[in-house]
């Protein structure tokens, strides 16, 4: 059994590192991108993968904590077409803004900060 966990550790730790050189590769390729809408797409392409997600996120908030720009990876024009306009930045968004680095949910209706989607239908 001790080989097993040992073999197991060593698979985490190399699995942690590939995953480190894939988001300094990341930032990298983003930085290179000629237009900063197109430095977060491509970021956004590359998380998606490196952190093993169905969808992927990325906000910006204006001075007065409303969401300014909002990038999206892994729903369909027409699902956006269907959220209609952009969140709001309250709830679960809000939290967002002073969380430092990441915040992975496998399910955001279940965060203690979570007050729902707006009536259309999320995927």
């Amino acid at each position: 059994m001790t080989f097993v966990k040992e073999h197991m550790a060593k698979f985490k730790q190399k699995k942690r590192r590939n995953r480190a050189l894939g988001f300094i590769e990341l930032i990298n390729k983003a930085g290179r991108a000629t237009d900063v809408d197109m430095s977060f797409n491509i970021f956004l392409e590359g998380a998606q993968p490196l952190t093993d997600a169905k969808y992927a996120a990325l906000s910006f908030f204006d001075d007065a904590g409303q969401v300014d720009k909002f990038f999206t990876l892994g729903i369909s024009e027409a699902e956006k077409a269907a959220i209609g306009r952009l969140l709001e930045g309250k709830g679960l968004l809000a939290h967002v803004q002073n969380v430092e680095g990441a915040l992975r949910l496998d399910d955001m209706s279940t965060h203690a900060k979570s007050i729902g989607f707006p009536p259309v239908t999320h995927p």
